[in-house]
């Protein structure tokens, strides 16, 4: 059977040479990987992963979305959950691979995109990604990508499996934030897998077994909720009936507040974020209390001291024009 055959409901393996060059390039390459966890949010039916954690000895956690794939991976993999990847959260991971599905998705975003950003962050400092896609869509993964990541191998699908697909293998590793630079996609004619002698040595891995000791790998599900739906709840909430009953009261004053009461209520922010009117035009308000060092005469003569004193001002945004207001 052809390998195209096998793609069905957005289900495209990781072709079998290709796999056994990452998995050779890792296990010879990447030994500080041994005893991490390993995830594929887009597991299959688990057999790239399997390889996987077979050769480099690490734990192996998939998602897929299809019920029966997700039933045969649990036989080769260490945990599995059956539904959404993106409806998921990672972290902890020391290896990531991920061959998403080639397709648009809502709201115009190409799938490989979305995944990406789902899942950047679920590997450790010094961990690893595998990231198996389209040649066409990789300059718009780029800077994605390199925000997090330092890529250390960029080559195209070995020779056979090439002109089946169009894919690229990246093999990349997660630098520590002050490390991370996006950059634009700047590559050419890319060589093919076969011809890649290895991998550039790792750079990070140092920091890989310092994170790996404080945080264990996790997946949670991300809950959402319809706001319409959060507002029936909390009105069903014994509080709620508190809370609503308190609302329009003015709280008056015994005596007329002085300036300094009114300057301590607008830098607490009784007036912020209002909108009010102001000949004609809706202005944003919001008060704010600046703390300054002034020098001023002492009791003795040519002494100066210095006093902290507090200035208020009220900035009001015009929101027709844009333009900001100062009253101090």
């Amino acid at each position: 059977m052809r390998l195209e055959a096998v793609a069905k409901a957005g289900f495209y393996p990781t072709p079998p040479r290709t796999l056994s060059l990452v998995v050779e390039l890792l296990k010879g390459h990447a030994p500080h990987l041994r005893g991490l966890a390993a995830l594929d949010p887009c597991a299959g039916e688990g057999e790239a992963l399997k390889e996987v954690g077979r050769a480099l000895g690490m734990s192996t956690y998939g998602i897929e979305l299809d019920v029966e794939r997700a039933a045969r991976a649990r036989k080769v993999l260490d945990r599995v959950i059956q539904g959404d990847a993106l409806q998921y959260r990672a972290s902890g991971f020391g290896l990531l691979w991920l061959n998403p599905p080639y397709d648009w998705g809502e709201g115009g975003v190409r799938l490989e995109e979305a995944f990406l950003r789902e899942y950047l962050e679920s590997t450790l400092p010094g961990g690893v990604m595998v990231l198996v896609v389209p040649e066409k869509v990789l300059p718009r993964l780029w800077p994605i990508l390199t925000s997090a990541y330092g890529p250390l191998l960029v080559a195209r699908l070995p020779r056979g499996e090439w002109e089946v697909f169009r894919q690229v293998v990246v093999v990349a590793e997660r630098l520590p934030l002050h490390r991370a630079v996006p950059q634009e996609w700047v590559h050419g004619d890319l060589p093919h897998l076969e011809d890649l002698p290895g991998i550039p040595s790792f750079t990070a891995q140092g920091y890989l077994e310092e994170a790996a000791s404080r945080i264990r790998p996790r997946v949670w599900a991300v809950e959402s909720l319809d706001p319409s739906l959060a507002l029936e709840m909390a009105r069903r909430s014994p509080l709620w009936s508190e809370v609503e009953g308190e609302r329009g009261i003015v709280p008056r004053p015994l005596l007329p507040l002085k300036e300094a009461h009114l300057a301590l209520l607008l830098a607490g922010g009784v007036l912020d974020l209002e909108e009010v009117v102001m000949e004609g035009v809706p202005h944003l308000i919001l008060g704010v209390l600046e703390k300054e060092t002034v020098e001023v005469e002492g009791e003795r003569d040519g002494e100066e001291v210095e006093l902290e004193v507090f200035r208020m001002a009220i900035k009001a945004l015009n929101l027709l024009t844009g333009e900001l207001l100062e009253v101090r």
